[in-house]
């Protein structure tokens, strides 16, 4: 079965966890069972975390990996936003707040790894 991840985000939500202090960097981390797109739907449809306003970031494609594995390996990078802890988030998973640093470093390694693979005449 071939399952594809995604990231998704919420203006609505980031602009609250601005105003809170978290930081207005949450992204919504999931595995849809058909196609991202109908997962964002989805989301919107059922207001996930109080929003409805869900757009998707970026999606893969992989085989056999659960949507738990996946949280499990980017909450070793990236801090989970406990939904306990956050009324508002109404108990759904996969929320994460990402780091500026991280992100930055990350689009910075990506562009030196793109221009290796250009040729310099």
């Amino acid at each position: 079965m071939i399952l594809r991840p995604y990231v998704a985000r919420s203006q609505g939500l980031s602009k609250w966890g601005g105003e809170v202090g978290l930081t207005k960097h949450i992204f919504k981390v999931g595995l849809a069972k058909d196609s991202p797109d109908s997962a964002i739907k989805a989301l919107n449809a059922a207001t996930h975390a109080g929003q409805a306003d869900w757009k998707l970031i970026a999606k893969e494609q992989i085989d056999d990996l659960a949507e738990s594995d996946i949280i499990a390996r980017i909450a070793t990078k990236e801090k989970m936003v406990d939904p306990n802890y956050y009324p508002r988030l109404q108990g759904a998973k996969g929320i994460f707040k990402v780091k500026i640093e991280n992100a930055e470093a990350h689009m910075l390694m990506k562009r030196a790894m793109d221009c290796r693979s250009l040729s310099v005449p």
